[in-house]
């Protein structure tokens, strides 16, 4: 069966060739869609394919991508961005799975970020492989329009437009999800959206519009409700919003018991609410502790949308701070020994700093 990869491209001459030596050699066509780029693009992409085509952009991201859909003659297609390229692919598995028809392919994105200092990795799970035939709807953080069911398939893709990500993306989303919202002033994913997009700013009195209004239209069964109460109680920390917070983390635990990335952001979210004022709020110092245990015991997962090492080697290295500033200094050692087998290197200096 024929696979075609489809794109929608502007000004990407820094990352557009990376993408497609990733991928040309794993698909029979390339559909290239530009919206208007005036860097070397275009020539960058000729250099792959001479299916390279002209939209005017017109803040519809579903409207861009469904025109190059159209151009595509694939049985399948491979939906990836100029600032994602391929890191694994398991052909056999995956014409095994085209070959049952009418099944999207749900592909594992790896996100570059910088958090404190550190490069690191969260991962999402997007429907990204695509029957033909299959369209887009929504202006913004668009998802197929299909009643398909959707399967986890071995490709993997890398994403660093997060990393350093400029506000002119984050301004462009949020005049979308604005738009969006006007048409449809309740939805839930465009609030949870709109809400993350105002954090990344650190925008934190607009964030502070939208992550209520989400909450009260979420369900617990939203795919996205996992990451959405994460990112409310980061939120929640960083106004130092404790009562509401506290209220979030007691009233969602059960439905996140096995989500690492919940009780990760609880023991910051407790550790934050204690320094606060430590004489009155001493007595939740034992729930940091408590958390990241809980975060080794579930381990690092793949159903949801979550952050390399929160079930591992994060989750062992801030567990082993904690010991280390209560004075368990053995308990600290054993900690930043596990985090370190994993690579992480912060873990290297407590080794150190412990062994003087």
């Amino acid at each position: 069966m024929k696979i075609s990869a489809v794109m929608i491209v502007k000004n990407e001459e820094a990352k557009l060739n990376r993408c497609l030596a990733s991928i040309h050699h794993i698909v029979e066509e390339i559909i290239i869609v530009d919206t208007g780029s005036t860097d070397r693009t275009r020539d960058i992409a000729a250099q792959y394919t001479d299916k390279i085509y002209h939209f005017d952009w017109i803040n519809d991201f579903s409207a861009a991508r469904n025109y190059a859909l159209a151009m595509s003659t694939g049985d399948y297609n491979l939906i990836i961005d100029a600032d994602e390229y391929l890191t694994h692919w398991a052909p056999d598995t995956i014409n095994t799975f085209m070959r049952k028809h009418n099944q999207i392919g749900v592909v594992t994105l790896k996100n570059k970020i910088e958090q404190n200092g550190q490069t690191l990795y969260n991962s999402d799970y997007i429907s990204r492989f695509l029957p033909k035939g299959v369209k887009y709807t929504g202006k913004i953080h668009e998802q197929p329009d299909s009643n398909f069911s959707r399967l986890l398939i071995p490709l993997e893709l890398t994403h660093d437009g997060y990393f350093h990500r400029s506000n002119d993306k984050f301004s462009r989303n949020i005049t979308l999800l604005e738009d969006s919202l006007k048409e449809d002033p309740s939805n839930s994913y465009y609030l949870h959206q709109i809400a993350n997009e105002y954090l990344g700013l650190d925008r934190l009195k607009e964030a502070g519009v939208y992550f209520p209004r989400a909450y009260s239209s979420i369900s617990s069964s939203d795919s996205f409700f996992p990451q959405f109460i994460v990112n409310y109680i980061t939120y929640l920390r960083k106004t130092q919003s404790y009562s509401k917070g506290l209220e979030i983390i007691k009233d969602n635990e059960k439905f996140l018991e096995f989500y690492p990335d919940f009780y990760f952001e609880s023991a910051g979210f407790y550790l934050d609410y204690v320094m606060s004022n430590p004489q009155k709020n001493i007595n939740y110092l034992p729930l940091i502790e408590v958390c990241y245990k809980a975060c080794i015991e579930i381990g690092d997962i793949s159903t949801h949308a979550s952050m390399a090492g929160t079930g591992s080697f994060l989750a062992h290295y801030n567990l082993g701070v904690f010991y280390e500033t209560t004075g368990q200094v053995d308990k600290a050692m054993k900690c930043y020994h596990q985090a370190e087998k994993k690579g992480y290197q912060p873990a290297k200096s407590g080794i150190e700093r412990l062994s003087k």
